[in-house]
């Protein structure tokens, strides 16, 4: 089997990347082995240099590394830059805080002293997407890393040069303490059954969640799944309106809409549903669509032509169950599609995910109900939450089926803070330090007294 990378905006191919047969993948999954007893007693202070030597690699690296990320997924080449220089914070972030993190706890009981310790497992996989094709990586990869653990990757098939600038990244220790596995889905199974490994992550479709976490409970492994999404953005009557409104058009458009945390349910008063209608209308057509490799642009294409068409799809299915086709829906070429405005939308349309920039406006009558329209829903990834009464908005915030909720701002990552959701959302988290001790053993040591 081939990958082949192809730049959605000019059509070319990038490369073309041989899958690995199963000897090769078996061999290396015996490196893995090899390298798993050298990684783990590694030091933690050596462990800090290497990450350390990454970090200063990555920003050396930025410009050529945030082109190769616009040219082989689409993103404007600002968020491309504004990825890499997120990974680097995410660096920052868990160098500084992994050694506390890592020292043994005490606790002492009447009886006996309880020691609490942090170990590694062995080895992770990560199954990672195309639309964040760094960051994605780093925030499973680095607190693996410090941790001690040794960390595996199957990036996605269309990002496999991203992938191979990754494992160029991530390389100079010796033994290696990551893999980069050029290898089709059906070969996950081999991987994950392998006992070198004793832990998985996903992050992408349900349908794949479903997947993965069946074959981690099969092999008895640990796991973390990141999944689908219809994050709710919810307009309170005494918001800021315009202000929310501004924030749930960046939230929606940012990366074409190819973001798991975008405004994908917004939820307005309906005697205010015109005046967002035209907010919005204006919005779309000053997006300006281009070269994403060109400064000025704002919005690249969809990074896959199958994605333009599934959202075509989902876009005519909504509009048969009664939405209303405000905005869009006319591409510039294939693989663009603009800013499109779905009004009059029920909240019973969204039990499948829109990854792409579709603003889906969701009108309600009444505050009392609100929130059993937002949490009729199979989804609970992210929500965002508009008033002008922060203690109100907290109370509304805490009946939110959802991982995270934020007041008056859009949904945005944050390696200080826990991330994942719930129902088919997902489970476990990522990042903070509960993502760091995700894949970890969480060791007690008792000594009578």
């Amino acid at each position: 089997m081939t990958f082949h990378s192809i730049n959605p905006y000019s059509k070319q191919s990038i490369g073309s990347f041989r899958a690995w047969h199963e000897k090769e993948l078996s061999n290396t999954l015996q490196q893995v082995a090899a390298s798993v007893k050298h990684w783990k007693e590694t030091s933690v202070r050596d462990r800090l240099h290497h990450l350390s030597t990454i970090k200063f690699k990555l920003l050396h690296e930025k410009q050529n590394l945030a082109r190769l990320i616009t040219t082989e997924m689409g993103k404007p080449i600002a968020e491309a830059m504004a990825e890499i220089e997120k990974c680097a914070w995410l660096c920052d972030y868990y160098i500084e805080q992994c050694e506390e993190w890592l020292k043994p706890q005490q606790e002492k009981l009447s009886d006996k002293t309880v020691w609490h310790s942090l170990q590694p497992i062995g080895a992770v996989l990560g199954i990672m997407p195309w639309n964040y094709p760094f960051w994605q990586v780093f925030r499973y990869a680095i607190p693996n890393l410090l941790a001690g653990n040794i960390v595996l990757l199957k990036h996605a098939p269309n990002t496999m040069a991203c992938a191979e600038a990754l494992q160029n990244l991530f390389s100079g220790n010796n033994p290696s303490s990551f893999f980069h596995l050029p290898i089709d889905v059906t070969q996950v199974e081999q991987v994950v059954a392998h006992p070198v490994v004793q832990g998985v992550c996903l992050t992408g479709s349900v349908n794949a969640g479903r997947a993965v976490a069946a074959l981690a409970g099969k092999y008895v492994k640990k796991s973390v799944m990141e999944l689908g999404s219809a994050d709710a953005f919810v307009i309170l009557p005494d918001a800021q309106f315009e202000m929310a409104l501004s924030a749930a058009f960046t939230s929606r458009m940012l990366n074409a809409g190819q973001t798991c945390i975008a405004a994908k349910r917004i939820f307005i008063e309906a005697d205010k549903i015109d005046d967002a209608i035209a907010f919005f209308k204006e919005k779309i057509k000053a997006i300006r669509l281009g070269n994403p490799l060109e400064e000025q642009t704002q919005m690249g294409p969809i990074s896959k032509l199958e994605f333009v068409n599934k959202l075509r799809n989902q876009v005519e299915k909504a509009t048969q169950q009664g939405a209303r086709l405000v905005e869009g829906a006319q591409a510039k070429d294939n693989f663009f599609l603009p800013g499109i405005l779905l009004a009059d939308a029920e909240h019973s349309m969204h039990t499948e995910e829109l990854f792409g920039p579709v603003l889906t406006l969701i009108p309600y009558q009444k505050e009392e109900g609100l929130l059993d329209l937002i949490n009729n829903n199979p989804f609970g990834l992210a929500a965002s939450v508009w008033s002008s009464n922060v203690e109100k908005a907290f109370s509304f915030s805490e009946k939110i089926e959802a991982g995270t909720v934020v007041i008056n701002d859009f949904m945005k990552s944050d390696p200080r803070i826990p991330f994942g959701g719930i129902k088919l959302s997902g489970y476990g988290r990522e990042m903070g330090k509960q993502g760091f001790i995700s894949f970890l053993n969480e060791k007690v040591i008792i000594v009578p007294r």
